[in-house]
């Protein structure tokens, strides 16, 4: 009888393991590696995954938001309110007057059947994280880590911005940064119009940015390599462009604007090749210095 007792244990303390694995894994179990055309992921137990829409009202200052393959819009509307739609896992709560969103990764969660080689996968299924914003309310701070997401600012104002991004687009239309805003980017598409920021920080890495109808104070760009483009755009106090590839485009700035250059920047000035270096006018009150060890300066205007 106590050996009968210490199977059914056994048995029992299996199941548990199983349910377990099963549990970590979302039911996932490869049983296949090559097929000789690319990878060739096969699954056991796989259940079409659910899309699931999580929504939450609750009053909220400040914002910490981990995403990845994810379209973000953030725009006015009549409440303050949160909406994620995805296949995902997806947390979101509001703790101390904190949004918290964090999509999870199981520990050896196989995400995709891939029956082609690489080069032939579908397309990226994007979640979708809607937040709105009463029109006269401005967020205390948002941070923000993001990989491989759509992102889209529209009429809001924030008064701590940071952006921890790879590989992501983001449009801002009517963004006003009251304070800071660190923005820390790779592999990145940008594009403002009509904002106001004050101090933006930029540290970016093969970045292609578009500011045009904003203003900007003490801008501080340290990049690798960039091609950005300033067209229609006042520039207060003192502004900081550094690169070691650099492609910039200077249109229609505001003409009480001061450029100085350094290092190894080929300079066209409406069109016509210039041979020295921009120089400082001490006189101005407004500043941009310019910096980089390879590149081009195309100015038009002033």
């Amino acid at each position: 009888m106590k050996k009968y007792y210490q199977i059914i244990g056994g048995l029992f303390f299996l199941g548990l393991l199983i349910c377990g694995i099963g549990y970590f894994n979302r039911g996932f179990q490869t049983i296949g590696t090559n097929n000789g055309q690319g990878p060739l992921v096969v699954l056991k137990n796989n259940p079409r995954r659910i899309q699931r829409t999580l929504t939450t009202t609750k009053q909220f200052t400040t914002a910490d938001i981990t995403i990845k393959n994810t379209q973000l819009v953030v725009k006015p509307g009549p409440q303050l309110k949160a909406e994620f739609t995805s296949k995902q896992y997806v947390q979101v709560a509001v703790r101390d007057h904190q949004l918290q969103i964090i999509q999870k990764q199981y520990p050896n969660q196989v995400n995709e059947v891939h029956l082609r080689a690489p080069q032939d996968r579908s397309p990226v299924q994007y979640s979708r994280l809607v937040i709105t914003i009463p029109p006269k309310q401005t967020l205390a701070a948002l941070k923000l880590k993001a990989d491989n997401c759509r992102l889209s600012f529209q009429n809001v104002a924030v008064n701590k911005l940071v952006l921890d991004n790879t590989n992501s687009q983001a449009d801002w239309h009517q963004v006003s940064i009251i304070r800071q805003a660190q923005i820390n980017d790779s592999d990145c598409r940008y594009q403002l119009d009509n904002c106001r920021l004050v101090a933006p920080k930029f540290d970016l890495n093969d970045a292609h940015l578009q500011i045009q109808h904003s203003q900007l104070t003490n801008l501080d760009l340290n990049a690798n390599t960039i091609t950005l483009k300033i067209l229609a755009t006042a520039l207060g106090q003192d502004n900081l462009i550094k690169a070691n590839d650099l492609q910039l485009t200077l249109e229609d700035l505001n003409p009480d604007l001061s450029i100085n250059t350094s290092g190894h920047l080929d300079i066209i000035h409406n069109h016509q090749p210039k041979r020295r270096q921009l120089q400082q006018n001490n006189s101005s009150i407004n500043f941009l210095d310019i910096h980089s060890d390879d590149g081009q300066l195309k100015l038009q205007g002033g």
